[in-house]
């Protein structure tokens, strides 16, 4: 899948090399120098790093002095993630004294600059190249001090290692996504779906995102901004583009006018996500009509939409988006019993990207809700066919989170005639009913967000990294 407009964020890398005993250089050099005066393979590590974001390098640490120092440095350039390497065994006081004052994810890269041991090897040689030796102290230092880490165990030119490099990067960048994310919340969780709610300080605290709330009168206020000339514009390009179906004028505007009021919203607030109770718009006499075609491509542009004010949801979508560009917000909506297949959709909410060109998108009134202004502009289309994950968010007794995943198969299968995007699933490797009844029997949410990738893997390990639970439905 292609990355959306809001895809990604910058990282801050630290990099901290140590020593058993005082080196040539130390910390007390400026970067440049430090890195000129590592060996060559500490020189590409930097190199390998950097690809991925800003690296704070610091290597000659070796006693108290320095490691406080360097603490003091990652603190103060906020890293988001600590890459560790021994050039020599470093007892492990050293290396806990050089993290920063704040928790961070861990990475042990254990790598050497002796590649090859020669026959005539010298006792000298071991002592320069003993790192290994460091390794399983400092990681029992982090297991009792409660930290998460990884250790990475490879040459620096060795392309399995870049690889898993590059994708824990990538999951670092998701966990700093969540931490800054900021979701615009519209109304309140729909009467009676209690299992939506989130209690926001334990989402500040576990997660990091924070909610900001935006009243109907706010929206309202946008309204004499939306120019008619850029409403009329919109709706001319709906009818050159799709097959129209009992939606009048007057409903193409409304529900196009809306689009620019959210996309106007967002904008404002700086929002990642929008969690929308649809009647709280629906009923604002000045907007009257639901949300579905603005949401639709809303998320289709990069801020991730959810329908009953779903914020659990909303971030589950953020999470897929990083990692395979796009999520498509959806929940069970029936099934044929017969055919083993399993129908997704969610009124009239979908993005068009997503759409099957097997198959033709018609725009049409939205089926669940009506308004002062109509109906507005519902999306009909099938699915892609391929590979897609099913993940859902859910907070848990106890002040926890958890994320639930499971693969499925998207087919190639035309969309009913019910005024909704649909997708038409069957789950990997077992029948409908089992992947049902365990996929709720984990404890999953009532909607969920979908990607067109197989993600238990990343997801498992972003768990790791976030401090959640996880469970896959294999």
């Amino acid at each position: 899948m292609n990355s959306t407009q809001r895809t990604g964020v910058d990282i801050k890398i630290g990099f901290l090399v140590t020593m058993g005993s005082q080196p040539c250089g130390a910390p007390d050099m400026d970067a440049r120098q430090q890195e000129l005066s590592v060996p060559k393979y500490i020189r590409k590590m930097v190199d390998i790093l950097r690809r991925h974001g800003e690296v704070v390098f610091l290597s000659g640490v070796w006693d108290d002095r320095t490691a406080t120092r360097a603490s003091h440095i990652f603190t103060r350039e906020r890293i988001d993630i600590l890459i560790i390497s021994q050039r020599t065994f470093t007892p492990d006081r050293i290396c806990l004294k050089a993290f920063p004052l704040f928790e961070v994810p861990f990475v042990i890269w254990n790598n050497q600059e002796l590649k090859v041991l020669p026959e005539d090897l010298t006792f000298d040689q071991v002592m320069r190249n003993d790192c290994v030796s460091g390794v399983p102290q400092l990681t029992n230092a982090l297991v009792k001090t409660g930290r998460k880490f990884k250790v990475i165990t490879g040459a620096e030119d060795n392309e399995k290692i870049i690889a898993e490099i590059k994708e824990y990067m990538k999951l670092i960048k998701v966990v700093k996504v969540l931490k800054t994310a900021r979701i615009g919340v519209i109304g309140h969780v729909y009467p009676g779906m209690s299992t939506l709610t989130v209690q926001e300080t334990n989402l500040l605290e576990r997660i990091g995102s924070s909610l900001h709330y935006i009243e109907p009168a706010e929206i309202r206020s946008f309204h004499s901004t939306i120019s008619s000339k850029l409403v009329d514009g919109r709706v001319n390009d709906l009818k050159r583009k799709y097959h129209i179906s009992d939606l009048s004028d007057s409903e193409l505007k409304a529900s196009a006018r809306l689009y620019f009021l959210l996309r106007k919203v967002s904008e404002v607030h700086q929002v990642d996500a929008l969690a929308i109770l649809c009647t709280t718009l629906i009923d604002e006499e000045s907007i009257g009509i639901a949300p579905c075609y603005a949401t639709s491509l809303l998320t289709g542009e990069g801020i991730m939409c959810t329908c009953e004010c779903d914020i659990p949801t909303a971030l589950a979508m953020l999470i897929l988006r990083e990692l395979c560009g796009r999520a498509w917000f959806l929940e069970f909506y029936t099934m044929d019993m017969e055919k083993e297949i399993l129908m997704l959709s969610h009124c009239g909410q979908g993005d068009p990207y997503f759409a099957n060109p097997k198959y033709s998108i018609v725009l049409k009134p939205n089926p669940c809700f009506s308004g002062p202004k109509g109906r507005g502009i519902s999306f009909q289309f099938s699915g892609i066919p391929g590979d897609v994950t099913l993940l859902s968010l859910s907070s848990t007794t106890g002040g926890g989170w958890k994320m639930i995943a499971t693969l499925a198969y998207a087919l190639d299968h035309p969309p009913y005639q019910i005024s909704t995007p649909q997708m038409f699933i069957r789950f990997k490797d077992k029948k409908m009913a089992q992947g049902i009844e365990e996929f709720c029997q984990a404890g999953a949410m009532h909607h969920f967000a979908v990607g067109y990738a197989n993600l238990l893997n990343e997801l498992g390990l972003l768990a790791q990294i976030i401090g959640i639970d996880y469970e896959t439905v294999k």
